[in-house]
């Protein structure tokens, strides 16, 4: 269960990512460090939070 969320989480932000992209004037400014986790991996934590009840 948690691989196919991760899974399915990383897909989605891939596709909101290209998508984000396409749709945004002029270049993207990075802000602050980079976090060690990706966001699907934020994502996926957070969902499996929720399901744990």
């Amino acid at each position: 269960m948690l691989v196919t969320i991760f899974y399915q989480t990383d897909e989605f932000c891939k596709f909101l990512e290209k998508e984000t992209e396409l749709h945004l004037i002029g270049e993207r400014k990075n802000v602050g460090r980079k976090s060690q986790l990706e966001i699907s991996e934020i994502m996926t934590i957070m969902i499996m939070f929720h399901y744990s009840g």
